[in-house]
């Protein structure tokens, strides 16, 4: 479309400095944005988003009037909707509203992966799509109570702390997930750990391998007691927390044996083994022969 030289350009969600969202809060891959689009009135304006692998929620904080809109240059007239109403943007193709009006609301930028993380950290399979039912929806009260929580911090974060941002951000993006992209927690087995426990404890246990991190620690963070832990641990992988970990540091060992240089002594170290011994015993177990026999047999080769 041609775009006339007293018009307005907005350019959101395209990564720079200018359209950064002053709330930001990091799933395990990415991160979800919030930002407050308020606009006066006095001047047309083009609100253009590039492609890009996102979703946007919009949830309007005041009645919007009727405006043009093109999606991936089709153009699709938007209705006038009310205070409250949402709708959710798929935003691969480049969209463009032209507002003539005065506007006030809460956009959420959901990129692909961090709506992959959800989905993980739920256990469920990944969002491919959302469906609100109708182009924009007014009855869903939780998320209109959440935009409310989130529209005065948005162009002042620092008067809340970060944590609370993070968990009314996470709340949001997870309940539009769960409510129109049919986010649903796979069923696990009576007694055994959930995706996103299971996955929690194993990094916990091998993210570093001379960190000797209690049961205790991975059994709170996954929210069970260590007894009912160590046996869902089980039934999940069909082996105790202790020997997971110890394959683990073996697996470790093995890239530090095809180092020639190092000694079989501080490879035991690095790796987690309380001495050498102890490293041998293990190994052995693990690979059938000693970690001297078996980087031998690597050089051979």
């Amino acid at each position: 479309m041609r775009v006339p030289s007293e018009m307005q350009q907005q350019l959101l969600f395209d990564g720079s400095s200018r359209a950064r969202c002053p709330i930001s809060t990091a799933t395990r891959h990415a991160r979800i944005g919030v930002f407050r689009h308020r606009l006066d009135g006095s001047r047309q304006t083009l609100a253009t988003a590039p492609a890009q692998d996102a979703h946007l929620l919009i949830v309007q904080l005041k009645e919007h009037p009727p405006h043009d809109l093109w999606v991936g240059g089709q153009h699709l007239p938007a209705p006038q909707v009310g205070r409250g109403a949402l709708a959710i943007l798929d935003l691969r193709r480049e969209t463009r509203a032209l507002l003539s009006a005065e506007v006030d609301s809460l956009h959420v930028h959901l990129p692909r992966t961090a709506l992959d993380d959800l989905a993980a950290e739920a256990g469920a399979p990944p969002v491919t799509s959302f469906s609100t039912g109708e182009e924009w929806t007014s009855g869903d009260q939780i998320a209109q109570q959440l935009s409310t929580l989130l529209a005065p911090v948005v162009e002042d974060p620092n008067q809340v702390a970060q944590a609370y941002l993070d968990h009314v951000v996470l709340a949001m993006a997870s309940h539009i997930a769960a409510t129109y992209g049919a986010m649903r927690p796979r069923e696990t087995r009576p007694g055994s750990l959930a995706p996103w426990q299971l996955r929690r404890a194993q990094d916990m246990l091998a993210s570093d391998p001379t960190d000797d991190v209690s049961l205790h620690e991975v059994a709170d963070a996954c929210g069970l007691s260590v007894s009912y832990f160590s046996r869902a641990f089980k039934a999940t992988t069909g082996t105790t927390p202790h020997t997971w970990l110890q394959s683990c540091r073996v697996n470790h060992a093995r890239g530090l044996l095809l180092d020639q240089s190092l000694p079989l002594a501080e490879i035991a170290q690095r790796s987690g083994f309380a001495d050498q011994s102890h490293f041998t015993r293990v190994f052995r177990q693990s690979m059938g022969s000693t970690p001297g026999a078996w980087r031998r047999l690597k050089r051979e080769r």
